[in-house]
């Protein structure tokens, strides 16, 4: 995802996360840029973007998204139980 939108690659994800540290896997599919998210929610499991794209990660990237709000201080939509 760049800031005016998707990028398209030839190869397999894996690859490219390997070659690029400033990326993140969060699903099989999706490769974020920390640096362009504007809102993680982990009870709906999504991610926003500033382009108000959303994108949704599955349970087993959850540990990947907390860290990603700590290290980045990213917004996290409120947990309600």
């Amino acid at each position: 995802m760049r800031k005016d939108g998707e990028a398209e690659f030839v190869g397999d994800i894996k690859s490219v996360d390997e070659q690029h540290e400033f990326l993140r896997k969060v699903s099989q599919s999706y490769l974020i840029n920390p640096k362009n998210v504007r809102q993680i929610d982990l009870k709906k499991h999504t991610i926003t973007f500033p382009s108000g794209e959303v994108i949704t990660f599955s349970r087993r990237f959850g540990r990947v998204m907390k860290a990603l709000i700590k290290d980045y201080n990213l917004a996290q939509q409120e947990l309600t139980k």
